[in-house]
């Protein structure tokens, strides 16, 4: 079967190349390395057919037409349906080489036009948030852990939150009973055992006990729901139980 390539747009048929003599490979490295008429084809000059026959069933084209054999019409002259479009060749994809005018919408002009969007100087404020009057000086006074907005304080052992309290401004039952004792929940308790402290412990979340959120016997963590938590209460004999107290200050 015979077979062809195309070279630099020219459809060069194998046996053409045969017949042609390529010359060894130093003599070109590309067309303008040859004599008028031939092109170079790995490394020697050949002259390609202008008998203009067919080679398996494609019309030759002539070296300076540079349209491929595919888009060319019937009438071997150059494909008039090829260019019909307004310089697109038949093929879809491959538009025809030197015909197509910038119509401004290219890539070239895409980053042109994303050039105008500059970024804000360094250092200048592009949104500013209003926070009103909430500054650091309007947080309550706290010595203790602040969380859930109280002011958390842990006691000694066998001391009752009024007692533990009693320096800071008193017991804030807001947030020792419904924050972190009967009336809150076991999670919040166990963030305000973490935050003064007493979070490596192991915990349950239950106790017999009126004391809320608390750490007994020198080694377990508790939540206690089996009676309404107080500031009063003390821990019971042998416990040595301390306190979680959210005071005032």
């Amino acid at each position: 079967m015979m077979r062809s390539l195309w070279f630099a747009g020219v459809l060069v048929p194998s046996t053409m190349l045969a017949a042609s003599g390529c010359r060894p490979a130093s003599e070109c490295t590309g067309s303008s390395d040859c004599p008028t008429g031939q092109v170079c084809y790995y490394g020697g000059c050949v002259a390609p057919s202008a008998d203009g026959g067919d080679v398996d069933g494609e019309t030759d084209v002539a070296a300076d037409d540079g349209v491929r054999p595919d888009v060319v019409g019937d009438d071997g002259g150059g494909g008039e349906d090829a260019r019909e479009d307004g310089g697109e060749s038949a093929v879809e994809g491959v538009p025809s080489e030197g015909t197509e005018e910038d119509d401004g919408d290219g890539p070239g002009d895409a980053v042109e036009d994303d050039a105008t969007d500059v970024p804000p100087e360094i250092g200048e404020v592009v949104d500013v948030v209003d926070l009103g009057d909430w500054t650091a000086e309007a947080l309550p006074a706290c010595d203790g852990a602040w969380l859930g907005g109280h002011c958390w304080y842990a006691g000694v052992a066998d001391q009752s939150c009024d007692a533990a309290c009693a320096t800071h401004g008193g017991c804030d039952l807001a947030g020792t009973r419904d924050y972190a004792g009967s009336g809150g929940t076991d999670a919040q308790c166990v963030a305000v055992l973490a935050a003064l402290g007493f979070g490596s412990y192991p915990h349950q979340d239950w106790s017999n006990n009126d004391l809320g959120c608390h750490f007994a016997w020198g080694s377990w963590t508790y939540w206690s729901t089996a009676a309404p938590t107080t500031c009063a209460a003390a821990a019971p004999g042998g416990a040595a139980a301390v306190r979680m107290c959210a005071c005032t200050e």
